[in-house]
């Protein structure tokens, strides 16, 4: 990471959550973080979501810096560690999506089944799944996946912010996925 800022961190401070400190580092670190998220990132409201959720995830690891080390690196290698298990867990989200999309997309092409027993049985799973779920789940599947909204507009339409949406998805395709119901269907196809 090329030149990072030198911030000398009393660790008392930093494990009491001084709040000099913490803008202090959200000063000089900010830039550090989005350079190391941007990557990642599919669009400047996506990087604003990671650097958001970061800062929530830096907090209660603050008391695993000892002070042996410099700030800089160690705040790098943990805003790495949080970029990649972001990465892993929406690759997962789309591993998960793909199932259920798959389901609508059959659902939606009349000649993609040939015989209608089949297209009556994925219909069934398909809305037996959703309906399973919890309502915001299934609200905010539909409004997604179904309808194609970004996480933004769903949680606009919801009443919620777009990270909650996209934890509301991130947990009903979990669910639908671990059910197993969509996934076996077009294994049978």
């Amino acid at each position: 990471m090329g030149n990072l800022p030198h911030l000398d961190v009393d660790v008392t401070l930093l494990h009491a959550r001084d709040a000099g400190l913490l803008a202090e580092i959200v000063r000089m670190y900010g830039p550090v973080l989005a350079a190391v998220l941007r990557p990642t990132a599919v669009d400047r409201h996506h990087l604003d979501d990671l650097i958001q959720g970061f800062w929530a995830h830096l907090l209660p690891r603050l008391d695993r810096y000892t002070g042996r080390t410099p700030f800089g690196p160690w705040f790098v290698h943990v805003a790495k560690n949080y970029r990649n298990s972001c990465a892993r867990r929406e690759a997962k989200t789309a591993a998960r999506t793909a199932d259920l999309e798959e389901a609508l997309d059959l659902l939606a092409d009349p000649d993609a089944l040939d015989d209608e027993a089949q297209r009556r049985s994925l219909e069934e799973a398909t809305y037996e799944a959703l309906d399973r779920l919890p309502d915001r789940q299934r609200e905010a599947v539909i409004l997604t996946v179904v309808d194609d909204r970004s996480d933004v507009e769903a949680g606009k339409i919801m009443g919620v912010g777009a990270a909650t949406v996209a934890n509301l998805v991130r947990r009903a395709l979990f669910t639908l996925h671990g059910e197993g119901r969509l996934r076996k269907f077009h294994e049978d196809l």
